[in-house]
């Protein structure tokens, strides 16, 4: 969630909104990194 964020600018838009969730934040890199 900090490596990810530089290459996936669109999640990290979706992580920015749910960022009071840091659990979700994982689940959102998880699917887009692999």
């Amino acid at each position: 969630a900090l490596v990810t964020q530089s290459n996936a600018p669109s999640w990290g838009l979706g992580r920015i909104s749910n960022r009071q969730a840091g659990i979700r934040d994982y689940h959102y890199l998880s699917g887009t990194s692999m």
